[in-house]
């Protein structure tokens, strides 16, 4: 009987320890998403501006953000948007905070360019690991992911046209994924997308139209490549709906300005 017992204890003490070392992993992980939003923001522009001038090279179109942007093809932009060259400045992992902090300084050297931003899906992550009991703080971390979108959008403004794409709730969410995170990521995505498409000064690209089946009522599976990120079929899709609303006055006005600038005076793309 003794030994029934003592192995019941060895039994609750394994489970009792993967139990610790599970949530101890789990608060980390909590920790590193939260931290975003208390970035040192002085140190992360210095940075970022370092990293600017020895990579950029007078691109015409920037593309800032986190891992969804990063992660765009650069033969599917060429491919869908000739005559135009592109800078992709998005950092993977970065919260709407820390984008904010690294184009400040940046923005000062930009004009007449035009700016393609998405941010905000790691903030609505982390925000969503927060319980109950802090939904105080949930909604001022919402808050403060819209205000930091349009504090991007302002900074680039007016000297420079801004094109910013809605938030993408996870699609296709593994179990491990759907434990870890708690919920509601959907529901904000939408409400910050809808503050987000009211501002005056950009030009708001809705690619939910993209991602979300209206006849079945779900989000498109076939687009994701995991929980947070997308498939190149889904990179496609949205350089395409760029091209057809947004950007195709700019490809030729980009070769006007080109060839202008070559037989006389510049004339701006905007």
């Amino acid at each position: 009987m003794s030994k029934v017992y003592k192995h019941i204890f060895f039994l609750f003490a394994l489970v009792g320890f993967l139990a610790i070392s599970l949530y101890t992993q789990y608060d980390d992980y909590r920790k590193k998403k939260l931290s975003g939003f208390s970035s040192d923001c002085e140190k992360m522009a210095r940075l970022a501006l370092d990293d600017f001038h020895k990579t950029y090279e007078g691109q015409d179109v920037i593309i800032i953000g986190d891992s969804r942007m990063a992660q765009w093809p650069s033969y599917i932009i060429q491919r869908h948007l000739p005559g135009l060259t592109f800078f992709n400045f998005a950092v993977s992992g970065d919260v709407s905070r820390q984008t904010l902090c690294r184009v400040q300084l940046v923005s000062k050297e930009l004009s007449k360019k035009a700016i393609i931003l998405q941010v905000g899906i790691n903030d609505l992550v982390a925000i969503s690991m927060l319980s109950n009991r802090e939904k105080l703080e949930r909604n001022q971390l919402e808050s403060a992911t819209f205000k930091n979108i349009s504090l991007i959008s302002e900074i680039f403004t007016p000297s420079n046209k801004v094109f910013v794409l809605s938030i993408v709730p996870p699609i296709d969410t593994d179990m491990i994924r759907a434990l870890v995170w708690g919920g509601g990521i959907r529901e904000s995505a939408q409400a910050v997308s809808s503050r987000v498409g009211q501002l005056p000064s950009i030009e708001f690209v809705d690619v939910s139209h993209v991602f979300y089946d209206e006849n079945k009522k779900n989000w498109r599976s076939e687009f994701s490549a995991d929980a947070l990120h997308w498939n190149h079929s889904a990179y496609e899709s949205i350089t395409q709906l760029m091209y057809s609303t947004h950007l195709e006055h700019l490809i030729e006005n980009t070769v006007e300005a080109r060839l202008q600038k070559r037989q006389g005076p510049i004339i701006s793309c905007f």
